[in-house]
């Protein structure tokens, strides 16, 4: 099984599911138009499923630290913040939000 491949997104989903408070998980399931575990996992690969054809969303999968460096530093490992690290504050930021259904999901 390859960690990072569907298989892995998949497992990675469940655990998620399986730690969300009881609210979470309704709003969870009412997000993605149905149970929340199941949908989930159904979403996991969504990003990877969609990278083809949505091209400016290729690095939002992923950040680059070189082995010699101590951890993350945002300037050098998320240029103009086109990485995963800086996408999941942006995608936090509209799930807060009041934004439309769709959007939100």
């Amino acid at each position: 099984m390859l960690a990072w491949g569907a298989d892995g997104h998949e497992v990675v989903a469940h655990l998620a599911a399986m730690n969300l408070t009881p609210k979470a998980k309704a709003a969870v399931g009412a997000m993605l138009g149905g149970e929340a575990e199941a949908s989930m996992v159904i979403a996991a690969s969504w990003a990877d499923e969609i990278r083809d054809r949505r091209p400016q969303t290729q690095n939002w999968h992923y950040v680059n630290i070189e082995l010699d460096e101590p951890g993350y530093d945002a300037r050098r490992d998320c240029v103009g913040g086109n990485c995963v690290v800086a996408q999941i504050a942006r995608d936090e930021t509209i799930l807060a939000s009041h934004a439309p259904p769709a959007d939100r999901s």
